[in-house]
């Protein structure tokens, strides 16, 4: 049988699943915050393969419901990356916990459909945001808009 959402065992379905999601993401922001203390803040890149320090920051990048997880994390990645090249990643989380603490983003990672196209969230400096996002080495915003799918099917 095809269940709609106004369907009572949809709506149990629904309050289930997202309960467990609720329970996992918890369990990962707390391994993430672990490990970020077993490495005295961001992991260096020599302490952590590429592969586990990509595991790490989508851990936390996603730790919605914990704002002060990611926003430790954004300073650990400061500190870790001071004075050199910041990573790709940083500035996703930047934008992440910014919109949050100030109501905008610098890079334009969080994007958001307007009238049926795709658009980045408020920005701190649109006329700045391709030369900020090429000092991550990532591509214009035009670009990395064009990746998302159309508003109509993945709003």
């Amino acid at each position: 049988r095809e269940m709609t959402p106004g369907d009572p065992l949809y709506a149990t379905y629904a309050f289930a699943l997202g309960d467990d999601v609720r329970r996992l993401d918890a369990d990962n922001a707390a391994f993430a915050a672990q490990l970020m203390r077993r490495h005295d803040g961001w992991p260096a890149p020599t302490a952590l393969p590429e592969q586990a320090q990509a595991q790490l920051w989508l851990l936390v990048q996603h730790a919605d419901q914990r704002p002060d997880l990611q926003h430790a994390a954004l300073l650990a990645m400061q500190q870790r990356h001071a004075g050199g090249p910041m990573p790709t990643r940083y500035g996703f989380l930047y934008d992440r916990v910014m919109l949050k603490l100030d109501g905008r983003q610098r890079y334009g990672t969080q994007v958001t459909c307007i009238e049926g196209r795709r658009a980045p969230q408020p920005l701190e400096d649109a006329g700045q945001v391709d030369a900020l996002r090429a000092e991550l080495k990532m591509p214009p915003l035009r670009e990395y808009l064009a990746r998302f799918p159309d508003c109509a099917t993945a709003p």
